[in-house]
């Protein structure tokens, strides 16, 4: 895990799953997350890729926090509500910033 400081404040983030050359730093309270792919299989049925790009993917992992967030940190895996955040998409890789209240849940291996 790394570490940026953005004016006195240190932001965690996750360098492999940055943007080559570029990090994207959330402020505040705030998360960047990189959302799960929606799966190419469900059970034994193959879902096309144009009904994979219109299906609400509603988890993935913490890429980066803000120096406010107080539960998540980078590396959880997360589940939030469909309309939550904003989608920002850096060099090809589409990410989603959210404050950290619209997180709803923090799976972490034990």
């Amino acid at each position: 895990m790394a570490q940026e400081d953005v004016r006195g404040s240190k932001i965690e983030y996750v360098k492999s799953g940055m943007p080559e050359g570029r990090v994207v730093l959330p402020t505040f309270d705030k998360v960047v997350i990189r959302k799960d792919e929606a799966p190419e299989k469900v059970g034994v049925i193959w879902v096309p890729p144009t009904v994979r790009a219109d299906q609400p993917v509603l988890s993935g992992t913490v890429i980066a926090t803000g120096a406010d967030t107080r539960f998540v940190s980078p590396g959880d895996y997360v589940v939030f509500s469909q309309y939550a955040g904003s989608m920002v998409r850096v060099d090809g890789n589409v990410y989603v910033v959210m404050l950290e209240k619209d997180i709803h849940t923090i799976i972490r291996s034990t």
